[in-house]
């Protein structure tokens, strides 16, 4: 080398998203839990019932390691990244996130004494720093805001032009899910109306 090599290494979540032309699965994404030179480990508990990785990623299918979003790194770990309104509990502006069962919101604490700056849970903030909770691709968050100043939140990434299969909650379960395609998507784009019904798989009217 005429110039000494630098190597940087990318930490944080990242995920496996099936880009395998044909597939109905394209678009299905899975956190990464560890690694090895050959072999990945997935989390598989959004797996829906019957369903398993082996259907999924078959042998020879394509996929790339896309890296994943944190709370933190959606909106800022400092004072001066986060767009929101910071503080206490009850004056700071909130994120709410959906956990499996229940919504769980985050406030944004500036630091002082035994806490540090970063993302703390709404009623337990004993929970310690949350600003590493990882937020998934296909994942939407809501911000409640407190204060009437202009909130500009900034997001990166890039825009797909392929069909996205996206995971829909069991029956009885809820979820605020992304848009997908980074652009704006009609409602009847996303649900045709085929779908839309009173069956168990079906989107009530």
């Amino acid at each position: 080398y005429s110039v000494v090599p630098k190597v940087s290494v990318v930490a944080g979540p990242h995920f496996v998203r099936l880009t395998q032309d044909g597939s109905s699965d394209v678009g299905r994404t899975f956190l990464i839990t560890s690694n090895t030179s050959t072999q990945l480990t997935l989390d598989t508990s959004r797996l829906a019932s019957g369903e398993t990785l082996q259907n999924i990623f078959q042998v020879n299918y394509t996929v790339e390691i896309i890296p994943g979003n944190t709370l933190g790194g959606l909106m800022g770990t400092t004072v001066t990244e986060c767009p929101l309104q910071d503080g206490y509990p009850a004056t700071a502006d909130l994120v709410y996130l959906w956990d499996a069962t229940l919504w769980k919101s985050y406030f944004f604490f500036p630091g002082t004494g035994s806490y540090a700056a970063g993302w703390y849970q709404f009623g337990n903030p004993g929970a310690g720093l949350q600003s590493g909770r990882v937020i998934y691709p296909d994942e939407g968050v809501i911000v409640a805001r407190r204060t009437g100043s202009t909130a500009t939140i900034k997001v990166d990434g890039s825009v797909s032009e392929v069909n996205q299969k996206m995971r829909l909650p069991a029956t009885g379960q809820q979820i605020v899910m992304n848009n997908p395609f980074g652009t704006d998507v009609l409602l009847g784009e996303i649900i045709p109306c085929g779908y839309l019904g009173t069956g168990a798989g079906q989107f009530r009217p």
